[in-house]
């Protein structure tokens, strides 16, 4: 391939891949992905969802424990599961088990105070 056919396929292939990223933001906007933080006892979850889907989320939660389900914060995001990485990682010294993790009442209102 000469250096013309390359350069045209590289700009072809680079706004293939842009306009795929604005499509799907697009899509979490219209869905309305969100990320959630969920205090069940003594542990937090976060998670994400759909906006519509969250409330259904929120009470199979509840139906599945013995504590209180509650909602401590919400965030609307178009790079949910991105977003969701980041929380993870900022509070993997606290990780338990999947998406839970054991965080004293200070840390998490300091943290959710941030965002």
């Amino acid at each position: 391939m000469n250096d013309g056919r390359l350069n045209h396929a590289l700009t072809h292939a680079k706004n293939r891949v842009a306009t795929r990223k604005r499509l799907a933001t697009i899509k979490a906007r219209r869905v309305g992905s969100v990320i959630y933080f969920v205090q069940v006892g003594k542990h937090i979850k976060v998670g994400l969802s759909s906006r519509s889907a969250l409330r259904f989320r929120l009470n199979s939660f509840q139906t599945s424990s013995p504590y209180k389900v509650k909602l401590l914060k919400v965030l609307h995001t178009t790079s949910p599961r991105e977003d969701e990485r980041v929380f993870h990682r900022l509070l993997k010294d606290y990780h338990v088990r999947g998406e839970w993790f054991l965080i004293d009442n200070i840390a998490i209102l300091e943290l959710l105070g941030a965002v």
